[in-house]
């Protein structure tokens, strides 16, 4: 089975806290950007906006190298532009650092789909102290895997900690076809897979969101969440399905919903 983790190293915490320190870097606009999201992955980071990609980063030769798609920065192209500390050299690049973050949001918003839109609106608004966003777990169907084919692969999409909790949510829109079904909708096979996931792979879990909330904590981006004792995993997957209209409590598939995730199940208008 393939092992999950995440975590970055300590020099690569310190060199952006290096960076922080400069209220005009690239570092310190995302910090304080409440529309970005920061996720640590591992070895490097991500900093999403609505889903997208804003950049990833990475710790090189004593340096924060990042990587953003073309597309964002302004050129009709595949592929992605490199940036060192922030600075993007090409030439092709209308934006040339990554601190001009509202420019690089507003590229990204012609490529947003609805659904990761309105589900990255819920993660970030929210009360709840989300530390990590499309949680993917590989599992391996046949002994010694070399196709696609022979991996599992459950995708959560997002996590939050509750006291000292591990909570995992999936999100939905009302439209989406995978919670609607004659007969059982495609949704109740994706939590099972990701309650399987959670048990096959609770030591790694463990060991890695301890490692991921001590480097959100050293990177002040806890917004003051005291770290738990002793972390907890939550075996039971939440699902939320978002953009509920007004007046369909006796919708038949949210009926359906209800019966297999009884209070599992959130229901946002």
């Amino acid at each position: 089975m393939s092992t999950f983790k995440r975590g970055i190293s300590d020099e690569f915490v310190e060199a952006l806290n290096r960076l922080y320190e400069d209220e005009n870097s690239f570092w310190y606009k995302i910090v304080n950007d409440n529309d970005l999201f920061i996720a640590i992955r591992d070895g490097y980071l991500n900093v999403y906006y609505k889903g997208q990609s804003l950049c990833k980063l990475s710790y090189v030769k004593s340096c924060v190298k990042g990587e953003t798609h073309k597309k964002y920065l302004g050129f009709s192209g595949k592929g992605y532009f490199s940036s060192k500390n922030g600075v993007i050299s090409n030439e092709n690049a209308k934006i040339k650092d990554l601190s001009e973050t509202d420019s690089i949001k507003e590229y990204i918003e012609g490529y947003i789909g609805k659904e990761k839109l309105e589900s990255y609106a819920e993660i970030l608004g929210n009360d709840i102290n989300v530390i990590d966003v499309e949680i993917t777990f590989v599992k391996d169907k046949v002994p010694n895997p070399i196709r696609k084919a022979d991996y599992e692969t459950s995708s959560i999409d997002y996590l939050a900690l509750k006291g000292d909790s591990l909570v995992f949510y999936e999100a939905k829109h009302f439209s989406n076809s995978e919670i609607r079904s004659r007969n059982t909708p495609k949704v109740f096979g994706q939590i099972s897979r990701y309650e399987d996931a959670l048990i096959e792979h609770e030591n790694e879990i463990l060991s890695t969101y301890e490692k991921v909330l001590q480097n959100l904590k050293d990177l002040n981006i806890l917004n003051g969440l005291s770290l738990p004792i002793k972390l907890k995993i939550d075996y039971s997957p939440r699902l939320i399905v978002f953009d509920v209209p007004m007046g369909v409590a006796k919708d038949a598939h949210l009926n359906k919903l209800r019966m297999k995730f009884a209070k599992r199940l959130i229901l946002k208008p």
